[in-house]
């Protein structure tokens, strides 16, 4: 490496470009962060030089910068391997201050300034290479708009956005220049918070600032140093980069070596990244950059695709602290594969990954997206990869749904019967390994796999636990909004029948309680023992006492009592989850209990379990889940014992009065004959 310290006005003397690589990340200062803090640098040097008390030079920070090859009569290029967000920041402030003093009439500076933002002599593509600084692909319109428009209100033609009145999307580097015209507009005036006077010596200070007293290094890298291991080493400093920014930096430079053809590379594989493509609504904006949460996760979209991608392709769990390094290690080991073939594989799997975010159709798999999302469960992405990207050798359509199917009911069965998920990521990414060991993959080989796994952190709930949980908890409570309502949904979806109209539901519904939560008012209770309250209570938030209506029906509704509640949803409500609320004569602890059920028979259909039977006793939901929490204790270890459902003592005493029944007549041919 070879350290130069130079000023900025030497630096951009030099005839050659400071050419941004094109995987780069585009331009991202910003102004209270950035071009403040650089402008406040610059404007107390020159007030310092304009009273002539400038002493040492005010350094700027280090460029590390790499000869490329020209050929022919090209301009010679040096490749910005670190410091392209303040390069390309100082060409645009040279430029604004050019067009300032050129636009009130002042032409000392225009060869100087001319000098250092335009290079001259024999070149091969004089409209690019004309520039100093040759900005990332996503700039370079931006840029070469600012660097020729010659004033504010030229640039303004360009980008309306920049007059403040029209809500337009406007490129950074536009506001950038924007910022700093102003800026050095009111500098020359003398409006300035040191409030000194309008003096004409303001701009040849400005000047003589930039020419003698802002101070970079330029290091300038060898034949035999590596740009990768530098460009990691330094990409702590300024704007923090992403995992997903060194894993596009690292495969582009990575195939420089091997190709000319980098810029079609990029073009095809990473740009629609950088510009938004590649996404069901993007408009423009940087999609794959937005953070969207996952679990305990919260980071941009393109970073967590890359880091359940990486999962998939690599079947183990990836720390995504160290995805970048994790990515490389990968990436590295690709046994023949090209760049080109190595990214035409990510962005075919990243489509799906964007369309499982945004699902907008009716497909299976976007159904479970839809469900994951509610669930807020991101570690079955690598097994989705299997079944609907790579859709593995000898799977059929029916078992891939299927699969999908059983995968959706293990989770929500779980959800509901409040199983922890801290082990999922490690249980399915052992699930995909057994199923790429197979030499097809099946939904019955699929379900001997699930069904195998035993105790609290993976075991699959059978409907008898699925039925207590779901009948008794507290979902309202216990689970989140969002899950709540898309298992209302999906139990309206399995409500239908051949017979019915299908009916889109269009926009969010609210969830409303059928017996309010402040019911004290218009539901009394039969009695006030301690007993009533408790059942009341655990009913009142169980899925029998929920449905889904809008959100002007549950603000109008609020707490009143059942008759007026009935009477409204028989007018409004067109969901069949709701015919057995409109059809109640009554509504309490019972009613609610015997929906519950009902509700409950139409779930374990939807989410079925391998040991699923055709029929199912309800009998067996009488009783919460509590009641079986004892299994495998010592006599002596056992809590006390839940209070007993009435109606399951009524039930089990009519049970036993049809066995009587049944079995007199033979009871009283034994008693005869002894």
């Amino acid at each position: 490496m070879k350290p130069d310290k130079t000023t900025v006005y030497d630096l951009f003397d030099r005839q050659r470009r400071y050419a941004v690589p094109l995987y780069q990340r585009q331009y991202v200062w910003t102004e209270e962060a950035q071009w403040i803090p650089l402008w406040d640098d610059i404007a107390e040097k020159a007030r310092a030089v304009q009273v002539g008390q400038a002493k040492a030079p005010h350094f700027l920070g280090a460029i590390v910068t790499s000869q490329r090859p020209v050929f022919g009569g090209e301009m010679g290029a040096w490749d910005i391997i670190d410091g392209q967000q303040r390069l390309t920041t100082l060409q645009v402030v040279l430029t604004a201050f050019h067009d300032v003093v050129r636009s009130q009439g002042e032409t000392a500076f225009d060869r100087d300034m001319q000098r250092i933002t335009r290079n001259e002599g024999v070149m091969k593509d004089p409209a690019t290479e004309c520039f100093k600084v040759w900005p990332t692909n996503t700039d370079r319109s931006a840029f070469q708009t600012i660097m020729k428009a010659g004033s504010l209100n030229a640039l303004m033609t360009a980008y309306p956005g920049l007059r403040g009145r029209q809500k337009r999307r406007t490129p950074r580097l536009a506001e950038a220049y924007a910022f700093f015209f102003r800026t050095i507009e009111r500098f020359l005036a003398g409006i300035d918070p040191t409030d000194e006077p309008v003096q004409t010596t303001r701009a040849q200070a400005l000047f003589e600032t930039f020419r003698r007293h802002l101070q970079i290094v330029n290091i300038e890298l060898e034949a035999d140093d590596d740009p990768q291991v530098i460009f990691e080493s330094l990409n702590g400093r300024g704007v923090p980069l992403l995992p997903s920014d060194l894993v596009r930096n690292f495969v582009f430079m990575r195939a420089a070596k091997t190709s000319t053809e980098v810029d079609g590379l990029y073009n095809t594989y990473w740009r629609p990244y950088d510009d938004g493509g590649l996404a069901p609504s993007s408009d423009g904006e940087a999609w794959w950059k937005i953070e969207e949460r996952q679990g305990r996760l919260k980071r941009p979209r393109l970073d967590l695709f890359i880091f359940h991608y990486l999962q998939y392709r690599l079947a183990q769990e990836v720390n995504i602290g160290h995805l970048f390094q994790e990515f490389r290690s990968w990436w590295d080991g690709l046994p023949g594969v090209t760049p080109d073939e190595a990214l035409a594989e990510m962005q075919r799997y990243s489509k799906s990954f964007a369309g499982w975010l945004e699902p907008t159709d009716a497909l299976p798999e976007s159904r479970f997206a839809r469900m994951l999302s509610a669930l807020d469960t991101s570690t079955a992405y690598p097994l989705m990869f299997l079944l609907f990207v790579e859709r593995a050798p000898g799977i059929s359509a029916i078992d891939r749904e299927g699969i999908a199917a059983d995968l959706e009911s293990y989770l929500v069965r779980r959800a509901v019967c409040g199983l922890t998920n801290k082990q999922y990521n490690r249980f399915f990414i052992s699930l995909l390994t057994k199923l790429r060991t197979e030499q097809g993959i099946s939904r019955d080989i699929f379900r001997k796999y699930l069904s195998q796994a035993t105790g609290d952190s993976v075991r699959w709930p059978n409907d008898e636990e699925f039925g207590r949980a779901f009948v008794h908890r507290q979902a309202y409570r216990s689970l989140k909004r969002e899950l709540v309502a898309a298992i209302l949904r999906s139990l309206e979806g399995a409500s239908l029948t051949s017979k019915h109209e299908k009916i889109q539901i269009d926009g969010k519904l609210s969830i409303e309680h059928v017996m309010p939560q402040e019911w004290e008012k218009y539901w009394p209770m039969p009695d006030e023992s301690d007993e009533m309250q408790d059942r009341r209570e655990r009913l009142l938030h169980s899925f029998g006492n929920l449905t889904l209506v809008t959100g002007e029906f549950n603000t109008s509704l609020s707490n009143k009592g059942f008759d007026r509640k009935q009477k409204e949803l028989k007018r409004i409500t067109r969901l069949l989850i709701s015919r057995s609320i409109e059809a109640a004569p009554s509504w309490d602890e019972a009613a609610i209990l015997s929906r519950g059920k009902d509700l409950f028979e139409l779930a374990r259909r939807w989410w079925p379990h391998s040991a699923s039977s055709e029929t199912f006793d309800k009998r067996n939901l009488e009783l919460p889940p509590e009641a079986s929490w004892n299994k495998g204790r010592d006599d002596d270890q056992l809590p006390p014992e839940p209070p007993l459902d009435l109606s399951a003592a009524t039930s089990l005493l009519e049970a036993f009065r049809v066995l009587k029944m049944k079995l007199a007549p033979s009871m009283g041919r034994q008693l005869e004959n002894e």
